[in-house]
């Protein structure tokens, strides 16, 4: 009886751990962050005082598909300047740490007017004033689905490479 307990206890403290290894970051607000889909429209750099903040979201039809786009993503975003990387933002699989919860949003000009569910990932940037080169490599391990469409495994769903960064 006193190994089933122990055993139980054991899994219970590494179930407590592994649901708090991983938490959400919080929205930092409006005003706050520029996002990094503006990579993908254009040569103008991406406009940032030191300490705001680096954007990108994923969004689905479902909760649940939010959920399980969490559990198979990863990836990297640097920043350099002349010299090399100055700053570098890592996470593993899973790892949604740089995440907020996925809530829900219902706007008439998006997505037809039908709620959906947003997430987004916020990178601060806390550099001196400058130019500054981003790349980026964000890679699903598992397909997902978003609701309307399915991203296979091993798919890069969001990169970018030598997008001008400049901070005030």
């Amino acid at each position: 009886m006193k190994f089933k307990l122990f055993v139980l206890a054991l899994v219970s403290a590494a179930m407590v751990f592994a649901s708090t290894a991983s938490a959400f970051t919080t929205n930092p607000g409006p005003g706050t962050f520029q996002s990094l889909t503006r990579c993908l429209s254009g040569s103008t750099p991406i406009p940032l005082t030191s300490g705001q903040y680096l954007r990108i979201g994923w969004g689905t039809s479902t909760e649940s598909q939010s959920r399980n786009f969490f559990a198979a993503q990863n990836g990297t975003l640097s920043i350099s300047d002349t010299s090399g990387v100055v700053a570098t933002y890592t996470w593993p699989t899973g790892d949604t740490s740089f995440w907020t919860q996925p809530t829900q949003v219902t706007n008439a000009s998006q997505n037809g007017g039908r709620p959906f569910w947003a997430t987004f990932a916020f990178f601060q940037v806390n550099l001196p004033p400058g130019n500054y080169t981003i790349n980026a490599s964000m890679v699903v391990t598992k397909t997902v689905q978003d609701g309307q469409t399915s991203v296979p495994k091993g798919t890069v769903w969001f990169s970018t490479s030598a997008c001008g960064l400049t901070v005030q």
